[in-house]
């Protein structure tokens, strides 16, 4: 108790003052390193790098750092599956001499890293490793996801995040257009979710129903669950996009929005789902009503408070 008191007395007369831990399992801004580096991305959009380098991933980088950030060319760079094991720690700074409340970010890397797992299934690593989790989760990074070896997640939650990665190498080629892309992850979700109707009229929707682990393990979710899903596919593969909540036919509702070649495209997952689990067998399970359309064509039926205007 005498402890407490003398740190939080020396935090007040330094005009600082600790307040509260919120927002934990965020994650930092994907960082512009050369692993996450879309190359693809950055050829196809500059032809003249293209014709230069190919599509050689080291050149592309070396040129976006040396010279095309500053040239203003546009690059993307993509959430890797090892950042998904990462957390930022998110609390508030009282400065008394703002009068005001200050966010602090600290990063945590490997935090949902299950170590006692992988030391398990990779006996030779542990073997020469020993189950410190710090060490075991460096050896993943550096280099057991290239070699292949899987890791797990301390939460479905997270590990849900990490099928999101197996199911974009399984349907994600090269050559596909940013349109592609997104299509491809539309209709993933849409064949492989049901929409949670029967808890949804019974007003006992689970928890899980809202998340990326009711559409990635589960299989059942409702609009929160589709479009959360649809989100982290997004960031995963590096294309600008936005969750959107707000109201459609009277009731609360969530889609999303993506930017391609800068415009804004609107696209509803779940309504794009017309089947309705078991309780309606008979029902079309995909269909393209809500994807890629305007702003205008989706405000006929859905409303939001965002600024939707940049």
């Amino acid at each position: 108790m005498k402890k407490h008191l003398l740190i939080a007395l020396a935090c007040i007369l330094s005009g600082l003052f600790f307040f509260g831990i919120p927002d934990t399992n965020a994650y930092a801004a994907t960082p512009e390193t050369l692993s996450n580096f879309d190359h693809i991305y950055y050829a196809d959009n500059n032809p003249d790098l293209l014709a230069a380098f190919g599509y050689d991933k080291t050149l592309l980088y070396n040129h976006y750092v040396a010279a095309g950030k500053a040239e203003g060319r546009a690059a993307r760079f993509q959430m890797q599956r090892t950042s998904v094991f990462d957390d930022l720690y998110s609390y508030y700074i009282y400065d008394f001499n703002t009068r005001g409340y200050r966010k602090v970010e600290q990063l945590r890397s490997g935090y949902y890293f299950d170590a006692a797992r992988y030391a398990a299934d990779n006996p030779d690593v542990a073997a020469i490793l020993g189950n410190d989790p710090a060490v075991l989760y460096a050896h993943y990074v550096n280099y057991g996801c290239a070699e292949g070896r899987k890791a797990y997640g301390t939460s479905n939650e997270i590990n849900a995040k990490l099928l999101v990665f197996d199911v974009i190498d399984e349907i994600i080629t090269p050559g596909m257009t940013d349109r592609d892309k997104i299509l491809a992850v539309h209709d993933y979700i849409v064949n492989n979710t049901y929409y949670d109707v029967v808890n949804y009229y019974a007003g006992t929707v689970p928890n899980v129903s809202y998340s990326i682990e009711g559409v990635m393990i589960k299989h059942r979710a409702v609009c929160d669950g589709y479009s959360k899903t649809f989100e982290f596919f997004m960031d995963a593969l590096g294309i600008e996009s936005e969750r959107i909540t707000g109201t459609a036919n009277g009731g609360s509702h969530a889609w999303n929005r993506v930017k391609v070649d800068g415009i804004w495209y609107y696209i509803d997952v779940t309504w794009d789902d017309p089947t309705q689990g078991a309780a309606y067998p008979n029902y079309n399970h995909l269909r393209h009503k809500y994807f890629m359309i305007s702003l205008e064509e989706m405000s006929r039926d859905h409303s939001t408070s965002q600024d939707l205007s940049n």
